[in-house]
Parts: structure tokens; C-alpha cells; sequence
């Protein structure tokens, strides 16, 4: 009998070179040397196997412009510029406060160079990078220390971390919440190694719950500010006079 003619569809996949052999030649070498071999061989799998689904003839022209494409579009930044017509001025989904153009020069004009960024002047030995914070907080604020963190859980977290290992917080059962990003308050707690300890009810909690439940393994009490929840109707919690009173109580 004759031997049938391969399909169209049959052509184009013997078409499809073997990726070891084709990533030897010229066709993807611009992308090897640009975004490392691993990356360029796992873009051309993925690329072939779009061939093999859509029965799409190999072109080496093609494929390396396809391929190119493919890891510069995974490589680029997702980042774009916004308008923000929702009326909220620090929006957190909208890359919160604009920096001003001024303090962004100013840093840039560290950044872009060689600093004592962990490096003491004054004494001409390794320093520490969280002392130039430090420092002008301690000015601003009257605090002891500071840290700087790029939300206000990872601030939390190792706030608890610092103060509170294996040791009780005290919280308020209508503010044990998930925030923005799923960060939730007793995961927080816990992830900080400390020990979680609810007072007070969903909706009413009252300065002598706070005052009750403080014993000699308490080491912090925390307060979850109402930023992106509310309860409203029957309610009750501390006033900030109150809160402040019963804090100096810990502290003891």
C-alpha cells in the first residue's frame, strides 16, 4: 500500500527542533546572554509547547523574537502611573503618600553613591544602619528607639518580637481583625512569639477587662486602630486618657 502523506498539522511538529540543539545555535543567543541560559530555556519550552498546541510550524525568526519578548515582558517592572480620582489622599492600594519631588532628590543624591550607611565617622568603624533613624527620631518623637518597617504589621510584629517573646498581649476581642493583604491580628501575635490574650467582647470593651486581665506575664497591651473597620451601635472602649492610665499599669 502507499504511504499516506503527513498532514499539515504532522509537519508542523516535526518542525519543532529539540530545545538542547536549538539553544546551541544563533536563534536565542541574544536572549542566553542577556537573561542567563535557564531563563532562556525554560521561555523556549514554553514556547514550543504553545506550537505544539496550536499546530503553529517552528520559525527560528519568530521564535527568537517571541522568546525575547517573552522574558523581557516577565522581567519588566508591573508598575504604572495612576491617577487617584478616589478622594483618599493616603491610599493604600495606590502606593500610599506621594513622595515629593524635593525629598526624593535629596535622597537620590545618597542613594546614588557610596554612604556611611553602617559605617561610624566619628570613631572610623562599622556602625549601625538603623542609629541614623534612631537618632532623628529620638529628636521628633522623645522615644528610645525606632525601626523602620514598610507596613504597620511587620512594625507590630517585631515590636512583639522585641518585648513580648513567650510573654501575654493584651487585645480587645472587636479588634482581633484581618487587615489589608491578609495579614490577620492573632497571626501577628503569634508569628512575634508572644502569647495572645483577649478581653472584652465584639462589641463592648471596658477599661476594667484591660485592668483585669494584666498579671505578671503581661508585656504589652495592643490597641488596633479602626482604619479600614468599624463597629458601630451598642459600643464601648477606652478613652485615650484611660488606655494611657491603664498602660502605666504594664509598665510597673
Amino acid at each position: 500500500m502507499p504511504k499516506s502523506r503527513p498532514s499539515s498539522e504532522d509537519s508542523a511538529l516535526r518542525s519543532i527542533p529539540s530545545v538542547e540543539r536549538i539553544l546551541s545555535g544563533d536563534t536565542f543567543a541574544f536572549s542566553i546572554r542577556e537573561f542567563g541560559r535557564d531563563a532562556t530555556k525554560n521561555a523556549v519550552v514554553a514556547y514550543f509547547e504553545t506550537l505544539r498546541s496550536e499546530r503553529r510550524r517552528f520559525d527560528a525568526d519568530v521564535a527568537g523574537d517571541e522568546v525575547r519578548n517573552a522574558l523581557t515582558a516577565a522581567t519588566a517592572s508591573t508598575l504604572r502611573r495612576v491617577i487617584n480620582g478616589t478622594g483618599v489622599i493616603i491610599h493604600t492600594n495606590l502606593g500610599r503618600s506621594p513622595i515629593d519631588a524635593e525629598v526624593w532628590s535629596r535622597a537620590a543624591a545618597i542613594t546614588t553613591g557610596y554612604s556611611n550607611l553602617e559605617y561610624d565617622l566619628e570613631n572610623g568603624s562599622r556602625g549601625r544602619r538603623d542609629e541614623h533613624l534612631t537618632q532623628l527620631c529620638r529628636t521628633l518623637f522623645s522615644c528610645e528607639a525606632a525601626i523602620l518597617t514598610n507596613n504597620n504589621a511587620a512594625g507590630t510584629l517585631l515590636l512583639l518580637a522585641a518585648i513580648a517573646g513567650n510573654h501575654e498581649v493584651i487585645v480587645s476581642r472587636g479588634e482581633l481583625v484581618e487587615i489589608g493583604g491578609s495579614f490577620r491580628v492573632p497571626d501577628v501575635i503569634q508569628q512575634g512569639g508572644a502569647r495572645l490574650r483577649e478581653v472584652g467582647t465584639t462589641n463592648r470593651t471596658r477599661a476594667s477587662d484591660y485592668d483585669a486581665a494584666i498579671n505578671a506575664e503581661t508585656a504589652a497591651m495592643l490597641r488596633v486602630h479602626r482604619s479600614n473597620f468599624e463597629i458601630v451601635g451598642f459600643t464601648e472602649s477606652p478613652r485615650r486618657r484611660v488606655w494611657a492610665a491603664i498602660e502605666h499599669l504594664v509598665r510597673k
